[in-house]
Parts: C-alpha cells; structure tokens; sequence
C-alpha cells in the first residue's frame, strides 16, 4: 500500500487509483455517522441501526467490534441529544429518569452477551429486528 502512495508538495497522489483501505471507507462512514446523528437526534432511534450498516459494509467479518463501535458512538449521540431535549423543554427529567436504570442494565447486559453470541446468531438478530422495526412502522 505504501508503495502506491507518492507525496508531490504535501499533497498525497495515488499511483493508478489505488487508495489505502482506510482512505476508501472513510467518506461512507462519516456519510453513516451523520445520518445516523441525524435519526438519533429527529426521531430518537435508528441511527445505531444505520451505523452498523455502514460499519459493516465498510469492515465486514468484524460484526462484534462494529456493533460495539456503533454502541459507543450512538451512547454519545444520545447523551447529547438527551441534554438538548432536557434544555430545550421537550422533555422533563421525571420522564426520563424511571427509564435510565433498566437502559443501563440492559446495556451491560447486552455488552456481556455480546462476547458470547455467535455472529451467526447476531447476524440473524440483527437481521431480525430491523425486518420487524421496518413491519412495524409500515403496518
């Protein structure tokens, strides 16, 4: 990969188009993350779903870390779009507050399980829920 790469005044040039793997996936992950942010923060769900996509298509067979990246980036996400709902009046902490203890153990519960599925199974899951979220809002 290096090979391919020549440095012409601080400028990088590729020699025949090639392109390092991290370089080529990166436009459609920063596509992924964006929207994702964007569903996160207009309709409080499916941007982690949209991520994992994205991740998967960019590194597929490394469906364990993509799902754990998509976790972490969407628990951010969330954090900031919980302050700006708080801050901005649409919701009141007494709304929020009996649903943040079990989110927390089902978070922890979920990273554990995580380690112990086969990527078969989470494929399946996966696959799964985004068919019966896809039903669900369409029925």
């Amino acid at each position: 990969m290096l090979q391919n790469i020549f440095h012409n005044n601080s400028k990088i040039m590729y020699k025949r188009g090639a392109r390092p793997r991290e370089e080529r996936v990166r436009a459609p992950l920063l596509a992924a993350g964006a929207l994702a942010g964007l569903l996160n923060g207009f309709l409080g769900a499916g941007g982690g779903m949209l991520l994992t996509l994205g991740l998967r298509a960019s590194y597929p067979g490394q469906d364990r870390e993509n799902m754990a990246i998509s976790t972490a980036a969407m628990t951010v996400l969330s954090f900031l779009s919980t302050i700006l709902y708080l801050t901005g009046g649409h919701i009141g902490s007494e709304e929020i507050l009996p649903v943040i203890l079990p989110a927390l153990l089902g978070g922890a519960l979920g990273s554990l399980l995580l380690r112990k599925i086969r990527n078969d199974l989470l494929d399946l899951f996966f696959g799964g829920l985004l068919l019966y979220s896809g039903l669900s809002l369409l029925l």
